[in-house]
């Protein structure tokens, strides 16, 4: 009995399936055509993002690529794709045979790295990885951060800190034992904690499942600064840190650990004496695009990606012409 697939015979499937296999590279071939038009009317830079207005145009890269979905009869979503895809593949690059969808899950795949950066993904990666595990990243983020300190007449190791929390959604590439839920916040994620001196600016942070209750990884997180900065004597913090983690703070890490809570006289928000610094902070994490939610499947990761946003933050901070001023007493 022949063997049927469907309600076709396999010779008929076969038949289809070389039918289909032209279409696909026809269709490909049509997909990167499309792309390679939009690109030239509106060319992306080789580090990201879009070519400056020049002169004499008047169309920015949106209204352009709209008005030529429009005319084509196609979306501006399905044309802005093909055209970030014709950019990541050029042309002598582009595989004979592969589909279009294949090249643009490949082009995701590597998307952080610039086009002409010369170095494949899995390196920078791989480079990413040793760095983080051989604490060079930590010593990145620690050089910026004291010659900002300082700079402004601090002493370079900070006595006192202060510390909040943050809790963000994962993406579906955060497994179920790398993430919870934080009933508070109906947040079904991550929680990063976050350490700042009194200048606002990042000293630690540690990244764990979302909990509804943040004195839980507090010791944790306590612990870590004690090991890292043993110079730190004081710690504020919200309402949320207090009850037994105030005493065991004290006994068990030498560190004095104060609550600000919230003004009884004020309703909605108030800025609240020294938490307002960490509050900022957390701000700051949140302009870098990729900290908007949490996508890495080792937290490990996930904390490295802060720091870098930290050691840049700090670098766009740091002066570097004139000499730092005597330094005065920690503050």
């Amino acid at each position: 009995m022949a063997q049927t697939i469907g309600r076709v015979l396999r010779d008929r499937f076969d038949v289809l399936v070389n039918q289909s296999l032209q279409l696909v590279k026809v269709m490909t071939g049509c997909q990167f055509a499309l792309g390679d038009a939009a690109l030239e009317i509106s060319p992306l830079r080789t580090h990201g993002g879009n070519m400056a207005l020049g002169e004499g145009e008047e169309l920015g890269v949106e209204s352009s690529l709209r008005l030529f979905a429009e005319e084509i009869g196609l979306s501006f979503h399905t044309v802005r794709t093909y055209r970030w895809v014709a950019a990541r593949w050029s042309k002598d690059q582009r595989q004979e045979g592969v589909s279009f969808e294949v090249h643009r899950i490949r082009a995701s795949a590597r998307r952080s790295v610039p086009v002409d950066f010369g170095i494949p993904w899995r390196t920078v990666f791989g480079l990413f990885q040793r760095w983080r595990a051989s604490r060079d990243l930590a010593r990145i983020h620690a050089e910026p951060h004291k010659r900002v300190r300082l700079h402004d007449g601090l002493n370079p190791r900070t006595v006192a800190v202060i510390l909040d929390s943050q809790s963000v959604k994962g993406s579906e590439t955060v497994g179920q034992e790398a993430r919870g839920v934080d009933g508070g916040k109906l947040i079904n994620g991550r929680k990063r904690h976050l350490i700042v001196d009194m200048r606002g600016m990042p000293l630690t942070v540690m990244v764990g499942v979302a909990v509804p209750h943040d004195s839980v990884p507090a010791r944790d997180l306590l612990f870590r600064l004690r090991l890292t900065h043993p110079e730190v004597t004081v710690a504020w913090a919200d309402s949320a840190y207090g009850g037994t983690l105030v005493g065991w703070s004290r006994s068990a890490l030498g560190l004095t650990l104060k609550t600000v809570p919230r003004r009884k006289d004020r309703d909605g928000f108030a800025v609240l004496a020294k938490r307002w610094r960490v509050e900022r902070a957390i701000s700051w994490i949140m302009r870098a695009r990729r900290n908007l939610r949490d996508y890495e499947r080792l937290i490990s990761h996930s904390e490295a990606h802060l720091t870098w946003t930290f050691a840049s933050g700090c670098s766009r901070t740091t002066p570097s012409a004139s000499p730092p001023p005597p330094c005065a007493e920690a503050l």
